[in-house]
């Protein structure tokens, strides 16, 4: 039922962005629709198909609430115009490419006939930048100030980013990001450092996109593993929390070994169980956030989350369910979730 349930909320959102309806429409006749699954009480398909009507449209308005195309204030109405002066917070860790660094900048205001007034919409901001992290640029959080021309978005951008901009002024100011992401954001970058200064290229390169799923500059791999079908091990991927989990299991396993001596009561056993599961689960979600956070990372996190809390739970793990969940989960928080390739 949850697969099913999923399955039409996805095509909602599918359907919301090709045929661009106003939330006003979508959202009473979604309810319209649960409300007629109450005649239909003793029919079990007509329950269902009532029910599946009402997720595609909850799905459909979902997607209409976050469209940009219906936002008075978004950024792209000023695409063309004068050089502009814009303000709003880095949203994501900075993409590094050999000579340069682009930034995901959420604005929140833009300065036009000398006062500032609120705008929305993710912007794309291409800045020099040849390092794995300028720790005097702008980075994850920092609330930045940015004088430039609007232009259309990239090609390959997302499709939330709505204008970008090319090497533009750039003034930093302060941080207000998330501070557990700043500090994994960080420890991320470090942790690539120390592996480029230890190991000569394109091994270190290689290492780094093994064990931490960052794409540096000097990694020239990434047609050979998309052609030979292992690219799986240089980006975010369920394979490697599975293999990270199996090794944070057998790391912890011989710490209770003494315990399988002693014959311990029922309730002694699933408080180990417990704690063995816990402690798998936050090195999961330290993996997680260490992997960048992207949607893919966050898929394979849930995922392996729920794997290994099914067992003391008592319930059969079932892959198509998990994936379900976790695809409601993303794409309530973020519907444009769908567009990422992870």
């Amino acid at each position: 039922m949850l697969v099913f349930v999923v399955a039409a909320w996805l095509v909602g959102i599918v359907l919301g962005s090709l045929l661009s309806l106003p939330s006003f429409v979508l959202i009473p006749g979604a309810f319209a629709a649960l409300l007629f699954v109450i005649p239909l009480r003793h029919d079990a398909r007509g329950r269902l198909i009532m029910l599946l009507i009402a997720c595609v449209l909850f799905g459909a308005s979902r997607y209409a609430l976050a469209s940009p195309l219906n936002d008075a204030q978004s950024i792209r109405l000023l695409i063309g115009t004068k050089k502009l002066t814009l303000q709003g917070t880095v949203a994501d860790e900075p993409k590094l490419s050999t000579r340069s660094r682009t930034l995901v900048v959420a604005v929140s205001e833009v300065q036009q006939n000398g006062a500032w007034q609120p705008a929305d919409g993710q912007l794309s901001v291409l800045t020099l930048g040849s390092q794995v992290e300028d720790p005097y640029g702008a980075n994850y959080g920092d609330v930045v100030e940015i004088q430039g021309t609007l232009q259309p978005p990239q090609a390959h951008s997302s499709i939330e980013t709505v204008a970008s901009m090319a090497f533009p002024l750039i003034t930093v100011d302060q941080n207000q990001g998330n501070p557990i992401l700043a500090f994994f954001y960080h420890l991320r970058l470090l942790l690539a450092n120390v592996i480029a200064q230890a190991l000569p290229q394109p091994e270190a390169a290689l290492l780094i996109a093994l064990a931490l799923s960052l794409r540096t500059p000097a990694l020239q791999l990434t047609t050979i593993f998309n052609a030979i079908g292992c690219a799986h091990l240089i980006a975010p991927s369920g394979y490697k929390v599975t293999v990270f989990t199996a090794l944070i299991s057998a790391g912890i396993q011989p710490l209770y070994g003494k315990y399988k001596r002693k014959r311990l009561l029922p309730a002694q056993l699933r408080r180990q169980q417990w704690t063995i599961t816990g402690i798998v689960a936050i090195s999961v979600i330290a993996y997680t956030l260490l992997s960048g956070a992207v949607p893919a990372a966050l898929r394979a996190g849930i995922m392996g989350i729920m794997l290994v809390i099914a067992r003391p739970l008592g319930r059969r793990y079932n892959v198509y369910t998990a994936l379900a969940l976790v695809a409601l989960l993303l794409s309530l928080l973020d519907p444009f979730v769908l567009w990422d390739i992870g």
